[in-house]
């Protein structure tokens, strides 16, 4: 009786966990689902363990707002990309007391044209790189001993240098960008970044800072956005001789995390452009919340380049024009510079 009664003691919580699991797994596969697929020119949503009840109507909304949607059986529905802008938006259908939803993101796959290729010096392992308001290029090269800033200005014909300054040999420079007169400076393991008067350049300041340093960019008036590698994007100040984290976006699209953040662009105050590092793919990032709007595929561009020279490698380096709305687009050891124009921009 002994035995028994042991088996017994052991083989029931067995038992009633395998019923258990069960009825989880069958709870599971009998919850109401919604499915949205993207196609060329539109959305198929797909409805699973969800009744409609054809005498009652049905009721859709995308982030709140009603609108109306073609149907194509009880449990399928389709509605016109145009719908929606890009971003990530939740839809919603009310039917019956009932109410489902499902997330959907719409990325725009963006479209370029050359307007014009200037030349870029081939030596240079490009970090950072922008415009100021006086049209001044801004650039910044990275690798130990080799670390540089140069400003300089395209007179039609030839690049004039401006002014320079060498880093120190065990600085690996990274990303540049502006920030209350000054230009700041990020260091890959250096842990601090510094800043440097601009008439003549010269630092004023170094601040530590935690992490590596990859890419950096305007947040406007008073901050500045940082990226170290990861799907992070961090916005920062700058006061005194400390540099505080204002606030973090993680970086995503329909997939997941977009890794490997590099060089940086702000664009309007409210877009973030982020080079991929180790591919030739820029992303469009709304500032607001990290999610990725838009995709810009440069591997022809990059393929051109590394077919010109066996030293160059990936893209890296993304100038906002503003006046002429341009993109100016280079890479590391790369020989030109090309200016885009964005046929299907935001």
């Amino acid at each position: 009786m002994k035995t028994w009664g042991f088996y017994l003691l052991v083989l029931f919580p067995i038992l009633w966990l395998a019923c258990n699991n069960d009825s989880d797994d069958a709870t599971a596969e009998n919850t109401p689902s919604l499915n949205i697929v993207s196609q060329d020119s539109s959305y198929l949503v797909n409805l699973t363990n969800f009744e409609i009840d054809k005498s009652k109507a049905c009721q859709w909304t995308i982030d709140g707002i009603p609108v109306s949607i073609q149907k194509i059986s009880d449990t399928q529905y389709k509605f016109a990309s145009s719908l929606v802008k890009a971003g990530k938006h939740n839809l919603t259908l009310f039917h019956n007391e009932q109410r489902i939803s499902g997330s959907m993101y719409k990325i725009i796959s963006l479209h370029y044209k050359v307007v014009k290729t200037v030349p870029h010096r081939s030596d240079l392992f490009t970090e950072g790189f922008f415009f100021d308001a006086e049209d001044n290029l801004w650039e910044s090269s990275g690798l130990d001993g080799k670390s540089k800033i140069f400003k300089m200005r395209w007179n039609g014909s030839r690049w004039q240098i401006l002014d320079s300054i060498k880093e120190a040999p065990e600085e690996f420079g990274e990303g540049i960008s502006l920030l209350n007169g000054e230009l700041v400076h990020l260091y890959w393991k250096n842990q601090y970044l510094k800043t440097f008067s601009l008439q003549p350049l010269k630092n004023t300041k170094t601040i530590p800072f935690e992490g590596e340093g990859w890419g950096l960019c305007s947040a406007g008036s008073d901050g500045l956005w940082v990226s170290n590698g990861s799907s992070q994007l961090r916005k920062i100040q700058l006061k005194g001789n400390q540099m505080l984290t204002l606030k973090t976006i993680n970086v995503s699209n329909d997939i997941g995390p977009i890794n490997n953040l590099n060089e940086l662009e702000e664009m309007n105050e409210k877009f973030i452009w982020a080079n991929v590092w180790q591919s030739d793919h820029i992303v469009l990032i709304d500032q607001e919340n990290g999610t990725v709007l838009g995709d810009l595929d440069l591997s022809t561009l990059g393929q051109q380049e590394r077919s010109i020279s066996f030293n160059a490698e990936v893209l890296n380096g993304i100038a906002y024009h503003k006046k002429d709305n341009t993109l100016w687009i280079t890479g590391k050891y790369w020989k030109n510079i090309y200016i885009l124009k964005l046929t299907n921009l935001l």
